[in-house]
């Protein structure tokens, strides 16, 4: 027998336990460099999308205030709330008195509150006939938006006055304000007699109070609500001031007060806002990777110290000129 293809022991290849343990090294090396680059390359996703939730927000937030500051003290075409006669039992509208804005100061640190009222001009309906005395009911077209206990204006270039609607308006063509009490929570009239007898030149409009406040939301966090719904979440902190003029020659304002420090509302022209975002995404077990927060923040002059979490913040400011006061 011919002993060419015998293998001898000592002519056998192979990995030494040496070898194979300096190559299971060589890969957990790899292997921990590439979980740390995939571990960052997630953090810095997640760091950067909650960035981006947080400056869309404060973007909706800032644009919604805008739109609704610039509608702030619009009663009609008579361009001044001197004639306006308010016949709400009280002399005021929900317990606020007749003006473009108001609002409470926060004290310290507190967010303030903001509320604008205005005539909602994408309600206006004509008066179709003239009325032949103060105390008798307007007429509109059929189909017109109004209902019982609505509480709208009627203006012209001349007078506007703002009652509580006392009939079931929706079926019909008539608008009553009779004087009287009403069913709670309703305020009812005062008076059954408009300040005048209005023609077929005037129009009807639903009269709105939109409050802006921070309070709690769905989430259990802050939140910036608009007119008694969430509008917004991640808002923590609304700061707010309004610019008047000294000289009532000159447009621009030449001092920024809180709500209680304004001498009138015919010498505001505009209205500053700043507010104090943070990011939407739960990172209080540091999953995101951020730092504490320890920082402090300056909102439209007011420090803010937060609560010191591993959200990311950031302050935003908006100064809207107002359209409707002279």
């Amino acid at each position: 027998m011919s002993n060419q293809n015998v293998i001898k022991p000592n002519d056998q290849k192979g990995l030494s336990l040496v070898e194979l343990m300096v190559a299971m090294v060589i890969g957990l090396i790899i292997l921990a460099a590439v979980s740390t680059l995939f571990a960052n390359s997630n953090k810095n996703y997640k760091t950067t999308d909650s960035l981006a939730r947080l400056q869309e927000n404060a973007r909706t937030a800032v644009q919604f205030l805008s739109n609704d500051i610039r509608r702030a003290g619009y009663i009609g075409c008579m361009g001044s709330i001197d004639n306006v006669q308010v016949n709400l039992n009280g002399g005021n509208i929900n317990g606020i008195l007749l003006a473009p804005f108001t609002g409470t100061e926060g004290g310290g640190t507190a967010s303030d509150t903001l509320t604008l009222q205005y005539l909602d001009l994408t309600s206006s309906v004509a008066v179709t006939a003239s009325m032949q005395s103060e105390g008798e009911s307007l007429t509109v077209a059929a189909g017109h938006p109004f209902k019982q206990y609505d509480i709208v204006a009627v203006t012209d270039c001349d007078k506007t006055d703002v009652f509580q609607i006392t009939n079931n308006a929706a079926s019909g063509t008539t608008i009553a304000h009779a004087s009287g009490s009403l069913p709670a929570p309703y305020q009812g009239n005062s008076t059954g007699n408009l300040s005048k007898a209005y023609s077929t030149n005037a129009f009807i409009m639903k009269f709105s109070q939109l409050k802006y406040e921070i309070r709690n939301g769905a989430s259990g966090r802050p939140s910036l609500w608009r007119g008694g719904e969430e509008l917004v979440e991640g808002i923590e902190n609304m700061q707010v001031l309004y610019g008047y003029r000294t000289d009532p020659t000159i447009r621009a304002p030449n001092v920024y007060a809180t709500v209680n420090n304004v001498p009138s509302w015919k010498s505001v022209v505009s209205v500053r806002v700043g507010l104090l975002a943070n990011s939407i995404a739960d990172t209080t077990t540091g999953e995101i990777g951020h730092d504490v927060d320890t920082k402090t923040y300056n909102v439209n002059g007011t420090t803010i110290d937060p609560p010191d979490d591993r959200r990311t913040r950031r302050t935003f400011l908006t100064t809207v000129e107002t359209r409707n006061i002279q």
